[in-house]
């Protein structure tokens, strides 16, 4: 019975890695793919700053850029962020 709890908690662990390193790919891909867009000028970054640019007269760099990292990346954040308050409350109950 010990065995299988033990075989269990690696389980979890390993589904856990497996998650923290597929969000971590994630948010490391959306930064890529938001820094090539504003270096070149293209695609949603150009969208979006030609909208702000008819609607607005100016556009804001940083913000026309980060804004779809936030939103794209924000899933996989929001997880890892609930994933380490449970592992920070779980080591201070337990020890």
């Amino acid at each position: 019975m010990l065995e299988a709890g033990i075989f269990e908690a690696m389980l979890i662990s390993n589904r856990q890695s497996l998650k923290w390193g597929l969000c971590l790919g994630w948010i490391v891909l959306v930064s890529g793919w938001a820094v090539w867009e504003a270096t070149h000028y293209s695609g949603l970054y150009r969208w979006l700053a030609e909208w702000q640019l008819t609607r607005f007269g100016r556009y804001a760099l940083f913000w026309t850029a980060f804004g779809p990292v936030v939103l794209l990346a924000g899933p996989a954040l929001s997880w890892m962020g609930k994933v380490g308050r449970r592992r920070h409350l779980a080591e201070l109950a337990g020890g």
